[in-house]
Formats: C-alpha cells, sequence, structure tokens
C-alpha cells in the first residue's frame, strides 16, 4: 500500500497541470495508465500541439456555448497571460498564429518534456503503467484506489482520465466509469470535431475545399472552410458544429456554398454564361465536380441549381468513430461538481479536470487550455483541501 496526500488520475495537460499545482500545499502522486506521462498531447495538432488560443475573458468562455460558465472561476485562475509565462519561465516561449497559439519550437514534445520536469522538480512522485480498476471511499474519509500496481490511499482524488476518444492514447473512457462508480452520472456521449458521415454518394466530390462556406444545422448558422470526403463532409466548420448535430439528432445540414453572393445573383451569371450545359455555367462559380454534383441535385435548372447551390442538403448518419474524433462531448454532468473548486458535490475530495467533464469548445486550442485551466484550479483546491487548508 502507497499512501499520498492527493492523487491525480491521468497524466493529460489536465492532470499534469493538476499535480504541479497541488503539490504546492500537499504531498502528490500521478498515475497514468501509459508508459509515458503526455501520449495524447504529443500528437495534438499534428505533433505541433495547439496548447491555447489568444482569445481571452468572456470571448474565450462564450466559444463554450452555455457550458461557459463553468470555466469562468478556472479560466479566472489560470487566464492565458498566465499560461504564456508558465512556459516562457521555463524556457519553451509561445508564439500566436492568429487566434491560435504554439510553442515556438513547433514541437509538441517539449511542451510534454516541460511539464515532466515540472513534475520532477515539484516532487510528485509518477507512477507509469498504472491503471486504475477501482475507487472507494476508506474507513477513514479518504479514498482506496485499486490499480495495476497495487493499493493507493489519499486524502484527496482529482479524475483527469480525459474522453473517449483516441483509446490508444490512454483516454477509453475508463474515467467515466470511475466517476459512475463514485456516484456521479454520466450524460450521453458523442464524437466531438470530428467529420460528419452523410447519405449522400459524395465520392467525386472527395478532396474538395471551399475556404467560405455557411452551414446551417437546425436553428444556428456557423461559416468556415469544409472539405468533401468520400463519406460526407469535414473541416473546421464541421469539426466544430459536428458534437451539436450529433447531440440534438439533427438530421438534415445545409450549406450555402456561395455565401456572398445572393442566390438571384448566382442565377443571373449562370444565365450569362454561353455553355449551353448547365453544370458549365455554374463552374465559374464552383469546382468542376462540385458543379455536377449541383446540377444533378436540381435536374439541370438553371433556378433551381442557383437555389441549390445556396442551401445545399446533406442528410447526416453519423460521424467518423470515437477514434478519429479530436474531443468529447458528454461527461460527468456538471451541476453536480462546484465550478469554483472543481470538487464533487457528492464525494468531499474527490475533484475533476479536463474533458472528464461535460464540457468541449472548438477547434483551435480551446479545450487544452480549458484542460490547463481546470487542471490548475482542481489542483490548488485538491491541495488544500488534503492539506487542511480549505473544507471545499
Amino acid at each position: 500500500m502507497m499512501d499520498f496526500d492527493v492523487i491525480v488520475i491521468g497524466a493529460g495537460p489536465a492532470g499534469m497541470f493538476a499535480a504541479i499545482y497541488a503539490s504546492d500545499f500537499a504531498n502528490v502522486c500521478i498515475l497514468e495508465r501509459n508508459s509515458v506521462l503526455g501520449k495524447k498531447l504529443s500528437i495534438s495538432g499534428s505533433g505541433r500541439c495547439n496548447l491555447a488560443s489568444s482569445v481571452d475573458g468572456q470571448d474565450f468562455l462564450a466559444r463554450f456555448g452555455e457550458r461557459g460558465r463553468f470555466l469562468k472561476p478556472s479560466l479566472y485562475v489560470m487566464p492565458f497571460a498566465k499560461i504564456e509565462a508558465f512556459f516562457s519561465e521555463r524556457g519553451l516561449p509561445l508564439k500566436e498564429e492568429g487566434e491560435r497559439v504554439f510553442p515556438v519550437s513547433e514541437r509538441a514534445g517539449d511542451v510534454v518534456s516541460v511539464l515532466n520536469n515540472e513534475l520532477l522538480r515539484k516532487g510528485v512522485s509518477v507512477f507509469t503503467d498504472a491503471f486504475v480498476r477501482d475507487i472507494s471511499l476508506s474507513g477513514s474519509g479518504g479514498f482506496v484506489l485499486q490499480t495495476s500496481q497495487g493499493r493507493f490511499d489519499s486524502k484527496a482524488v482529482v479524475l483527469a482520465t480525459g474522453g473517449a476518444t483516441y483509446s490508444n492514447t490512454g483516454s477509453d473512457g475508463n474515467g467515466y466509469r470511475l466517476a459512475i462508480r463514485s456516484g456521479h452520472s454520466i450524460t450521453r456521449l458523442v464524437p466531438a470535431l470530428s467529420a460528419l458521415k452523410c447519405a449522400q454518394d459524395t465520392s467525386l466530390l472527395k478532396g474538395i475545399t471551399l475556404k467560405d462556406v455557411v452551414v446551417r444545422y437546425g436553428k444556428k448558422r456557423a461559416r468556415g472552410a469544409v472539405i468533401f470526403t468520400h463519406f460526407g463532409i469535414s473541416g473546421p466548420v464541421i469539426h466544430n458544429i459536428c458534437a451539436d448535430v450529433l447531440e440534438k439528432n439533427i438530421r438534415t445540414i445545409y450549406l450555402d456554398l456561395l455565401p456572398d453572393l445572393g442566390e438571384d445573383e448566382l442565377f443571373s451569371g449562370m444565365s450569362q454564361e454561353g455553355s449551353k450545359r448547365p453544370a458549365n455555367r455554374l463552374k465559374r462559380f464552383l469546382p468542376k465536380n462540385l458543379a455536377r454534383y449541383v446540377e444533378k441535385s436540381a435536374s439541370a435548372n438553371l433556378k433551381v441549381m442557383a437555389g441549390v447551390a445556396k442551401s445545399l442538403p446533406l442528410t447526416v448518419i453519423g460521424s467518423l468513430p470515437f477514434d478519429y474524433a479530436m474531443a468529447t462531448r458528454g461527461g460527468v454532468v456538471l451541476n453536480e461538481v462546484y465550478a469554483k473548486t472543481l470538487m464533487s458535490k457528492k464525494v468531499p475530495g474527490l475533484f475533476f479536470a479536463g474533458e472528464i467533464l461535460d464540457i468541449d469548445g472548438p477547434t483551435g486550442g480551446y479545450n487544452i487550455e480549458a484542460a490547463i485551466c481546470m487542471g490548475v484550479n482542481a489542483g490548488r483546491f485538491a491541495g488544500m483541501f488534503a492539506g487542511g487548508v480549505v473544507d471545499g
């Protein structure tokens, strides 16, 4: 049996930051099921690690929708300026590319190395290949964890096990099982930041990219780049709406392929083209295969083609599996957790941080930054709780 004040389960960004900041107040260990720390973080951003967004404050929170209110206390504790300072002071300056933030080195492994070194410097005990099988309350009011490396006891636990995506990195949903075992509820889980499968045959459109499309889904609209695939549609704007579409069981989405051109203006432009074939008249505005797809959908009628190009319907039949999604929508119900401290309302001493919670944001570093903020906040309060500084 091994005894620690605080045990952090999971060594992603939320878990590592939780362990680092908990160690200011208590004796801490981190349990990671993989043989290395930060496995998913090391491949994020195609290996470049888009670890934050330069958008800050209320604008940052707004990108998470209604769930953003839950993040507010954590963002206050660890705003972007403090994240930037944390890495810069440890020899890894950051740079901005638009709203996206990367390490200047453009190596995700450097981010993981900084966190590994900080864990070592702060005296955090690290156990790899440590799979947590069960969690229960001890007779003394603390926690007992049964793991692949034996029994661990603690006064506080931080669950930072991630979601259900990229299971080969360790995020296979085991944290949800541990949360349920502790008396918590889990919302419906759906892939987030993923591509959508469509009923229509889009194989001839594979690889076509449009930089500016308006997508209408239910009562909402989103604008950005789309990429057609052999199974449906992808691209940044599709990734950002994927979870909403799946969560709300929206069956049809509509694409305005030419958002800066009115329908009448498009019809007039096609009417003035000299070619007899309708698709060739549309080629002035859209890629050839997409023009032919619209022609076929509109029975070669110019007026109808203009309408289809401005509101192309696609029937959603699902998304790529969890292992191809960048994030998970769903998780531990937020109203079961105190936003200020990230401690469970049901089990004193149990804290949550990161993707295990029912909170997810768009592409652009938002989810990693949110995980960092929550990790810092949960770690601080878990350390203080274990050290008797606060009672939660």
